[in-house]
């Protein structure tokens, strides 16, 4: 098993990831956002969609699948992978 982490800068982030990494957390990291996240070596790379949401707002999918909550100053944001998503 290997761990790796990807800056999370957008709303919505389209990132090419294995298939089938296990998504970890979220943490702030020199004040960005980060994932972490475990894989095996030799995993065939997919596009995945890692959305962030504050609190209160919503998002057009029902295939939700919760990753992390991160606190920053004085705001909730809450962060989920688009299972419904395809590339």
């Amino acid at each position: 098993m290997l761990v790796y982490k990807v800056a999370l800068t957008e709303p919505v982030n389209d990132l090419l990831l294995p298939k089938h990494a296990k998504l970890l957390s979220v943490q702030l990291q020199r004040d960005v956002f980060t994932l972490w996240y475990s894989l095996e070596a030799g995993d065939e790379i997919v596009n995945r969609r890692v959305i962030i949401l504050g609190t209160g707002n919503s998002y057009p999918s029902k295939y939700l699948m919760y990753i992390s909550t991160v606190q920053k100053n004085d705001f909730v944001w809450h962060f989920f992978e688009d299972m419904g998503y395809a590339a």
